[in-house]
């Protein structure tokens, strides 16, 4: 396996827990964290989670294909009407910090002693140019309504 991207929309609850909104960090367990996806509906955040193997010698350039092929499900969800507000994500690891800082990503306040760094990106205001097409479909769909 050269990496991974996944995106899911976890239970507002599981979310608090696990970014450490009361204090402390848990790890997310149990399908029942997970929301299901229904058509047409808004979607508050996806936590976004990507990794590609150390070592490699194109590791940036896979890295950036995740990030892209991403953009594409978020576009895909949005022409569906499953509009996504923000993203979510942790890292405690210099490529994921940078990664989240390099696409736009807001650091949030982490619980006292946490290893990891917070992000969110809101996907409508944010000014990074992968996410104009996203953007212009959003527009699209709401003046459709």
């Amino acid at each position: 396996m050269t990496g991974f991207l996944s995106l899911t929309p976890f239970t507002q609850e599981a979310l608090n827990s696990f970014m450490g909104v009361k204090g402390y960090e848990k790890v997310i367990e149990g399908a029942d964290a997970i929301l299901p996806f229904k058509p047409g509906e808004l979607i508050d955040s996806l936590f976004l989670d990507i990794g590609v193997r150390r070592g490699l010698n194109k590791g940036t350039k896979y890295g950036m294909r995740l990030v892209m092929g991403g953009i594409q499900v978020l576009e895909d969800f949005a022409k569906q009407g499953n509009i996504v507000k923000k993203l979510l994500a942790t890292s405690s690891v210099p490529d994921g910090i940078n990664l989240c800082k390099g696409l736009g990503f807001k650091e949030i306040p982490t619980a006292p002693g946490s290893t990891r760094h917070h992000f969110e990106l809101d996907l409508e205001t944010s000014d990074n140019p992968l996410l104009k097409e996203y953007q212009q479909i959003i527009k699209q769909h709401k003046t459709k309504k």
